[in-house]
């Protein structure tokens, strides 16, 4: 019951501010919806965040959250998506921060088995997130370059070992294992898991209005004896971003409304 209250107070802090940040009535928000692809906002984070698998330091980014509940969202040729009743099933609220040092992200994933059997680049074949990024959407790439990346996580079985892995698109790129910071709790309902990426191990800055590609992911398992992904849910709903990154989303980063407001005109304008 907590998890579906939750859910719902989440759904209604999101629109809550859209609402006070673009400033116009319900016509506005309903010209800003037609925008092709969904726009994610990042909050500056008022102080480090703690990697430990806890969210009670991510207060200030709720009204941000972005939800993966939707049959729309599961990708496309992962076991059959007929076998997602609801969210229930496999769903999450995913949320996204930066300082000057690091991008934040965490997961609140909704999964009631929670299962590795891989390790490494193939992580993906169990339980855990994703996450993409391109930091020069303005290029429009259709192939990983220096500017896009692919990480995936993973809770570990029971959330007992987390770990984190650099896909390599990008022949010869790596990370020193100090690059990032992930920590995981396993819940009544599935698991939380958290992550920090140095942006100077990604040689990028972060400035308020900065826009980049993006998009999230959560692979999924029920199986002990599972092979591969049985079911995955991603925000671009687009099964292609390991590969082609110009199926990912903006994502605008703020420090203060301005740069939301002013965002949010300029989609109604459009």
């Amino acid at each position: 019951m907590f998890r579906m209250l939750k859910r719902a107070w989440v759904r209604g802090l999101v629109v809550l501010a859209v609402l006070a940040s673009i400033g116009v009535g319900g016509s506005g928000i309903a010209v800003a919806g037609d925008v092709s692809k969904p726009v994610v906002f990042a909050p500056r984070a008022p102080s480090p965040i703690v990697i430990d698998g806890e969210l009670d330091d991510w207060v200030f980014a709720k009204a941000n959250a972005i939800l993966l509940d939707e049959q729309a969202q599961l990708t496309p040729g992962y076991d059959d998506p007929a076998k997602w009743l609801d969210w229930t099933d496999l769903s999450a609220i995913v949320y996204v921060a930066y300082d000057d040092e690091y991008l934040y992200v965490a997961y609140d994933v909704w999964d009631d088995r929670v299962i590795q059997n891989f390790s490494g680049q193939y992580i993906y074949n169990g339980d855990g997130p994703e996450l993409y990024l391109d930091f020069n959407p303005a290029a429009e790439a259709t192939t990983y370059n220096e500017n896009t990346w692919q990480f995936g996580f993973t809770p570990g079985t029971e959330a007992a070992a987390p770990a984190w892995v650099l896909y390599g698109q990008v022949a010869g790129r790596v990370l020193d294992s100090s690059a990032v910071k992930v920590a995981a709790k396993r819940d009544e309902y599935g698991y939380v898991l958290e992550a920090a990426i140095s942006l100077a191990a990604l040689g990028v800055s972060i400035q308020p209005g900065a826009v980049i590609g993006f998009d999230v992911a959560v692979n999924d398992v029920d199986s002990d004896a599972a092979t591969e992904t049985e079911n995955q849910i991603i925000l671009s709903g687009s099964a292609d971003g390991w590969q082609n990154p110009s199926v990912f989303v903006p994502l605008v980063f703020y420090g203060d409304s301005t740069v939301v407001k002013a965002f949010l005109k300029s989609a109604v304008q459009q």
